[in-house]
């Protein structure tokens, strides 16, 4: 009868290194980072991070799951130092904005200039060249003029009829299509960009009403830059339903910086 062999052995468990090996990673990282101006945050989170996965890596080691104490060890000394400079650069930092901004208002005290105590034309009430002369409404035909010498004048909306087949977005049946034609004379000593001189228009009830963006309905807009001396014409297109189409408001800006003119009047 033969020997029996010798008994099975289970191979023992592979030892659970990782959480100290993270917890010296994160420690290294954090330290360094705590040191990089303005980063400290980043160094506050991972140094914290650093602590748990060492105090948790040191006792998987006290359990006999882990065999890298050292490394373990290490993630949590770095992880506790990097958020004590951590604590540092967020007092640092304090402190170096308390000091600009103490700076900045001994600087804005001592350049305030003492302004005459009776002057002829306080700055605050000088006419600015962007102001209208008279800023009252008036009816289509008539002229709005600037400070500057900017003068715009909208004619009397004028009905047509649009046709073709095709139908431009914004226009539904049975509206009213109407145009509204614009004439600004640039009298003034510098260069208009007519970018922003679009004109808004209202119908009677108050409500905006969307410009036909269709050149067959006479879409001429503004466009380039109106030098000094020169005069610019441009037509624009709405449609109005018929129960608002027995009045019209329009407002334009012939500059970023101008205040808005308006124009209205009953249409035919």
């Amino acid at each position: 009868m033969g020997q029996l062999g010798a008994p099975w052995t289970p191979a023992p468990p592979l030892p659970r290194n990782g959480l100290g090996t993270a917890a010296m990673v994160l420690g290294s990282i954090s330290t360094f980072v705590a040191f990089l101006p303005f980063l400290f945050w980043i160094a506050w989170v991972l140094g914290i991070l650093a602590v748990i996965f060492g105090l948790t890596g040191l006792g998987n080691v006290r359990k006999g799951l882990a065999t890298n104490k050292s490394s373990a060890l290490a993630g949590t000394i770095l992880g506790g130092a990097s958020i004590l400079l951590a604590v540092v650069g967020l007092i640092v930092t304090g402190a170096m904005i308390r000091s600009a901004v103490d700076r900045v208002d001994d600087y804005d005290s001592s350049s305030v200039t003492q302004l005459p105590d009776d002057p002829e034309t306080p700055w605050d009430e000088e006419p600015l060249g962007t102001e209208l002369l008279d800023p009252a409404s008036v009816t289509f035909g008539q002229s709005h003029e600037y400070v500057d010498g900017v003068i715009v004048t909208v004619a009397e909306p004028s009905e047509f009829t649009l046709t073709g087949t095709y139908v431009p977005p914004g226009l539904h049946e049975g509206d009213r299509t109407f145009h509204v034609d614009l004439t600004i004379v640039n009298d003034s000593n510098d260069s208009l960009n007519l970018d922003f001189a679009q004109p808004h228009v209202k119908d009677a009830a108050g409500n905006e009403v969307s410009m036909l963006l269709y050149a067959k309905a006479g879409y001429k807009p503004f466009r380039g830059t109106l030098a000094p001396g020169e005069r610019a014409t441009a037509q624009y297109s709405y449609p109005v339903s018929p129960e608002a189409a027995t009045k019209l408001q329009v407002e334009v800006h012939p500059g970023l910086l101008h205040d808005h003119a308006e124009w209205s009047g009953p249409v035919g």
